[in-house]
């Protein structure tokens, strides 16, 4: 069923997927979704109500299609989503989102030019939280033309103030956008942001300001701080002929954006199409402007491989600040060297289980609730 309200949608479902939206009262502050027609509703109420005050669950893990996410390229699956909280001025997601550890797989985006944020989420906006939450076998493609606005990624296009814990997804996200990342397309405007606890280990397709959890930090000309803490990234970058500002965790820095990122480590790998300018094993670029002043990027405790930018941050004209953070070979990463040369919270946060693996983060280990199996 379908609200009379929700009739003239814009949310693009076809074949025989309903939309259920009985499960909202505006009354209540707690729902439990627990079906792919009830989380296509959640979708559809999003656009006229922003959540806020209230916490939205999942009770199960959700299907939204069948099939392999790596055919969906040129053989699109048969229901494609429109991201919560989709495209809208007057109404963002505002509310909390807790995934309590399950499974939200087959997710399918085709975006087009007019549309800006593209993602599970449209936007996470000041004071929301999105946590505990699996993506998988999706596949997010962004094609935006908005100068520095259109972004995409696989959980969010954009946060502005909001906050993410213990997301890991292994999407596949291919994308033109200005900013992509394979979590979070953009963090951007004032306040305060925080991305902890999250793992990325799909693909990404990108061109410029591209990040495995982060495409970018902008400040918008007004200081705003990110605080990323316990990231990693594992995921393949594909990257185009002609692109620049590149990073394994976090694409780009700039318009007087703060990045404070600590206790992290990327160890993705990387496939050059040609020549790309400004690659770093963790940022990018940290940007400065003539107009505006400095971006800023504080590392601590935080790691790269050298095979993938021979360098933490590819190239800095604002200001950067690192403490007990480099980028090693690979080999240098592994087994007992990773414990050697990385003062990364062993016993509390990351752990590395065979003596030629990398650290990944504790949380996801063994049979805990975020356990990746």
């Amino acid at each position: 069923p379908v609200l009379a309200s929700f009739a003239d949608s814009k949310l693009k479902v076809s074949g025989k997927r309903m939309i259920d939206t009985d499960w909202y009262d505006p009354a209540k502050n707690v729902y439990t979704l627990k079906t792919a027609e009830q989380l296509y509703g959640f979708a559809q109420i999003s656009k006229s109500t922003s959540f806020e005050g209230k916490t939205v669950k999942l009770g199960a893990d959700i299907v939204l299609n069948e099939g392999k996410a790596t055919d969906w390229a040129t053989n699109p699956p048969e229901n494609e989503w429109i991201p919560i909280g989709y495209q809208t001025t007057e109404v963002h997601f505002k509310g909390t989102f807790d995934g309590q550890g399950h499974t939200i797989s087959g997710i399918y985006i085709k975006g087009n030019e007019n549309e800006l944020y593209l993602g599970l989420f449209g936007e996470i906006y000041r004071g929301a939280t999105v946590k505990n939450l699996k993506i998988k076998n999706s596949y997010i493609e962004g094609n935006q033309e908005y100068e520095l606005r259109g972004c995409t990624a696989s959980l969010a296009g954009r946060i502005v103030e909001g906050n993410v814990e213990s997301v890991y997804s292994e999407a596949i996200v291919v994308s033109t956008s200005k900013m992509t990342g394979g979590l979070i397309g953009m963090v951007t405007d004032d306040g305060n942001s925080r991305i902890s606890d999250c793992w990325f280990a799909g693909e990404l397709r990108s061109t410029t300001n591209t990040g495995g959890i982060l495409g970018g930090v902008y400040g918008n000309k007004k200081v705003m701080c990110v605080t990323m803490e316990n990231c990693l990234n594992t995921g393949k970058f594909y990257i185009s002929d002609g692109s620049s500002q590149i990073g394994g965790l976090v694409g780009v820095v700039q318009q007087l954006g703060v990045l404070d990122l600590k206790d992290s480590f990327s160890a993705g790998t990387i496939v050059k199409d040609g020549s790309v300018k400004y690659i770093g094993a963790v940022i990018g670029c940290v940007a400065k402007n003539k107009d505006v002043g400095n971006s800023i990027a504080r590392l601590e405790r935080v790691y790269g491989i050298k095979e993938f930018g021979a360098k933490l941050v590819g190239v800095c004209d604002g200001e950067q600040v690192l403490k007990d953070s480099v980028a090693l070979y690979e080999q240098n990463l592994s087994g007992y060297s990773g414990y050697r040369f990385m003062k990364l919270n062993f016993e509390k946060d990351w752990v590395i289980e065979a003596a030629d693996a990398t650290p990944f983060l504790r949380s996801y280990s063994g049979n805990k609730m975020m356990n990746m199996a």
